[in-house]
């Protein structure tokens, strides 16, 4: 198995960010679920705090494994378990979909992180000559001069490409979930080919998504989007009941949101007809 220094994804999870009443629901139903889920599929969980890991996954799948600047071992010694987490899935000891969260603080705005692309590189000078990165969605300029959690890297193995896979929908969930449950931040953010913008809400949870960011690599400018979502809504997305259930979509209306809303119609529908009286 190519995950160096891995521990079982439930040995991993500390809930140290999460409050007493989240921790203990994500502790004793909420991630026991989501590896349940997984076995059922086949498949183990595993979490590494070592970019090695990415880089070994992407040997044994140049073509196709991403590996970002965040992915990279010799771009960013300092990442460790204080601010990295790794989630890989394994089928009889072999990787088949690996994904990764990285905590950057970011002084000023994300636009201006990205653009100077010191979000990108502990040292900005270490980026190529032919990259640059042109910022115009809106949304970075609001998030500013605090935590971020960038997610990247994410790679499926081919039998399992499908956006709306069962294997991709686990690996994005685990990875959502160690990184809400174990490190603190405000937002987390993403950079993602626009095809695949209809992922962001029903698998990933998000915010929201914007175009305009452009990454130009070796003079080739390519259009990509700010996937966006705040901890509080990553939060809310835990406690949904289909958050552990892979083939359900995080976009739909939970029972709480129904009820609420049909509580709203009945006072106004009541409110109307005192008026009437």
């Amino acid at each position: 198995m190519i995950v160096p220094g891995a521990v079982p994804y439930l040995d991993a999870l500390t809930g140290d960010a999460l409050g007493r009443a989240d921790r203990q629901a994500v502790g004793l139903d909420t991630a026991p679920r989501l590896v349940n889920a997984a076995c059922e599929a086949g498949l183990v969980p595993w979490v590494s705090h070592d970019l090695g890991t990415l880089a070994a996954i992407k040997a044994e799948d140049p073509d196709r494994a991403s590996f970002y600047q965040l992915s990279r071992a010799a771009l960013h010694p300092e990442a460790g378990r204080h601010d990295t987490a790794i989630v890989v899935l394994t089928d009889g000891g072999r990787p088949v979909a690996s994904g990764s969260v990285r905590i950057r603080w970011i002084d000023g705005t994300l636009r201006e992180a990205l653009e100077s692309r010191t979000l990108l590189y502990a040292d900005p000078r270490q980026a190529p000559d032919g990259e640059a990165v042109i910022c115009r969605a809106a949304k970075a300029t609001e998030i500013r001069s605090c935590d971020v959690a960038v997610a990247g890297g994410l790679w499926v193995s081919r039998q399992h490409t499908t956006a709306d896979s069962r294997v991709n929908r686990l690996l994005v969930r685990l990875l959502t979930l160690i990184a809400t449950a174990n490190y603190r931040w405000s937002w987390c953010i993403s950079v993602s080919h626009p095809p695949l913008m209809r992922r962001a809400f029903p698998v990933y949870g998000a915010d929201g998504v914007e175009a305009g960011v452009i990454v130009t690599v070796d003079g080739v400018p390519i259009e990509t989007v700010l996937i966006h979502a705040s901890r509080m809504r990553f939060l809310e997305n835990l406690r949904l009941p289909a958050f552990a259930d892979p083939g359900a979509d995080l976009g739909q209306p939970a029972p709480a949101d129904v009820q609420r809303a049909a509580a709203t119609r009945h006072a106004l529908a009541g409110m109307a007809m005192e008026g009437t009286a």
